[in-house]
């Protein structure tokens, strides 16, 4: 069943919107879009086009997103989400003038460093050998990434739900897969035990 503070907030998400009071909203989003605006003349690299969501690929600033996120959030600026390669700050009007100042200061003001070169992983499809009902219902053990090749995976492992999947339950954990798995940080899988 959904998460009952996720219904709660979109009970609130609907009040709020029913109220017509959408200018808040939309000066929100206008503040955004100034401030991707600096961000981008300050040289960063902005992805997406959320009018209330900012997400900077940082390598190209000489950062991993994570490292990024640390030095931000020694500063009282926490983000979102972050991984080797990006940071996101998802912004509601809740943050207020301040809040936003307090964010762009934090940003424009990280030195630039020598860019880190970006090594994406690309997308890999590995051999599915049974279905995802048959490997979510098995018996299943935890054990290290580095110790999975060749199992099967029972259960979903990404870093940041929703996200795209780096194998889905019942495909057999290839080098490519595992190799994923370390770049983004996951230790540990739930395999199908043999």
């Amino acid at each position: 069943s959904p998460s009952y503070l996720i219904l709660q907030s979109l009970d609130r998400l609907n009040a709020y919107l029913s109220d017509g009071d959408n200018e808040r909203l939309s000066y929100l989003a206008q503040r955004v879009k100034l401030l991707k605006n600096r961000l981008v003349e300050a040289g960063y690299t902005l992805y997406g086009n959320e009018p209330t969501k900012i997400t900077l690929a940082t390598k190209e600033c000489g950062y991993t997103g994570t490292d990024f996120a640390k030095i931000l959030s020694e500063k009282g600026v926490f983000c979102e989400y972050a991984d080797p390669d990006f940071v996101v700050f998802m912004l509601t009007d809740e943050i207020g003038e301040e809040g936003l100042f307090r964010l762009e200061k934090a940003l424009l003001s990280m030195p630039k460093m020598s860019a880190i070169p970006t090594n994406r992983v690309t997308v890999h499809r590995p051999e599915r050998v049974m279905s995802i009902r048959d490997a979510m219902l098995s018996p299943c053990e935890r054990v290290a990434t580095a110790n999975a090749l060749g199992r099967i995976l029972a259960q979903p492992s990404v870093s940041c739900p929703p996200a795209v999947p780096i194998a889905f339950c019942g495909e057999k954990i290839d080098e490519k897969v595992i190799s994923t798995f370390d770049y983004y940080g996951i230790n540990e899988l739930t395999v199908v035990k043999e």
